[in-house]
């Protein structure tokens, strides 16, 4: 998949230099890569046709978790870090070209994001003292209230409900114990592990591990994830999705389907 913002501000910059910055070809240069890849999105999160008529004795539904139950509450990091004893050696740490190169690497390798931020303190020593900080700062997620109705919905039908995750042991052990009810609405949870080598999706390895681990052959299942990229190689394991947006997009196309 590739990414839109590195193209785009490519040849916006290449046009800006030929044409000038307002010019309408560098405009056009601008938002075409963008045009692009909502095209390509669409493209493969399309309704799924190989899906048969959806109930609840033929389907699983996969929730995410990042993006999708819960969202991450991005002014507390801030404030949690600006305001801590560490934010001095957070701040090296971002102007750090050698740190950023390897957190970059880790990410693109999709390693989860628990590994990424122990594996860091434990090259750059002068972080260590910050791992209990960069942890609890991973973790300041808001409950989307909205998207776990639908869930507590589909629950009361009767629709097998797993959660498929990148969150991490610590950090998933730390948000159950803050949210229980939350959780126990699903009937199988799979996150981020040893087994899985501390990958995440889409790294091929965790969708095999999910489809070794939940063998149930008698029924389809359906993803919901906020990631494109996520939904393209579940369909490689037979696994049907749909990108979420908003809670309310997914109410209008669960209901569309009559799966609500």
């Amino acid at each position: 998949m590739f990414r839109p913002s590195t193209i785009a501000l490519s040849t916006w910059a290449l046009s800006a230099s030929q044409f000038g910055f307002t010019h309408p070809v560098t405009i056009a240069a601008f938002m075409l890569p963008w045009f692009l890849h909502e095209a390509y999105v669409a493209m493969i999160t399309a309704d799924d046709r190989t899906l048969n008529s959806i109930s609840p004795e033929n389907t699983i539904i996969i929730f995410d978790l990042h993006g999708v139950l819960f969202k991450s509450n991005v002014i507390d990091m801030i404030k949690v870090i600006a305001f801590s004893p560490c934010s001095g050696r957070v701040l090296i740490s971002i102007l750090n070209p050698f740190f950023l190169y390897d957190m970059c690497k880790l990410y693109y390798h999709n390693y989860i994001v628990e590994y990424i931020i122990i594996t860091s303190c434990k090259k750059y020593s002068y972080l260590q003292p910050c791992l209990p900080l960069l942890l609890r700062v991973a973790n300041l997620q808001i409950p989307n209230w909205k998207t776990i109705e639908i869930v507590e919905e589909l629950k009361i039908r009767g629709y097998t409900l797993h959660l498929f995750s990148n969150i991490g042991e610590h950090l998933f052990a730390d948000l159950q114990e803050q949210y229980p009810d939350i959780f126990r609405l699903f009937e199988s949870i799979t996150i981020g592990s040893k087994a899985n080598r501390y990958f995440g999706k889409p790294d091929p390895l965790v969708f095999y591990n999910y489809i070794v681990s939940h063998p149930d052959r008698d029924k389809q299942r359906l993803m919901i994830d906020d990631r494109a990229s996520n939904i393209a190689f579940a369909r490689a394991f037979n696994i049907a999705g749909i990108q979420y947006r908003s809670a309310g997009r997914l109410l209008k196309w669960f209901r569309k389907h009559g799966i609500l």
